[in-house]
């Protein structure tokens, strides 16, 4: 993620930003966690890759000369993400002569939008 900041008031205690940027999902390792459908084996699941964009506001406090206390809140929102399950498998206890079955394939499209949140201190030296 990376955002261009624009500050107010800067000879002030209190100085407000409001933010504009990009932002590029990756994802490595994923896994599927349902228990159903991880019972008889791992099915692979893949997330594609994207751009999205973010927005945040936030302030900055002078406490002293050197410290400062900083809040923001951000807007993540990257569209109509796709990802794919493949080899999917469950235990078919009502048909006796398989032991499991193959559920097959799956693709879903999502969006992404999330709230973040960050609190931090600073020190100027």
């Amino acid at each position: 993620m990376v955002t261009l900041v624009k500050r107010f008031r800067l000879d002030h205690n209190f100085r407000p930003y409001v933010g504009l940027g990009a932002v590029y999902l990756f994802t490595y390792d994923s896994h599927v966690t349902n228990p159903i459908l991880t019972e008889v084996g791992e099915p692979e699941l893949e997330i594609q890759d994207k751009f999205g964009w973010v927005g945040q506001i936030g302030a900055d406090w002078r406490l002293s000369d050197h410290w400062w206390l900083t809040a923001d809140a951000k807007y993540i929102s990257v569209k109509e993400v796709k990802a794919k399950v493949e080899r999917t498998f469950i235990r078919a206890p009502g048909l006796p002569q398989y032991q499991f079955a193959e559920v097959g394939d799956a693709e879903f499209v999502a969006d992404m939008n999330v709230y973040a949140f960050h609190l931090g201190v600073g020190f100027t030296f």
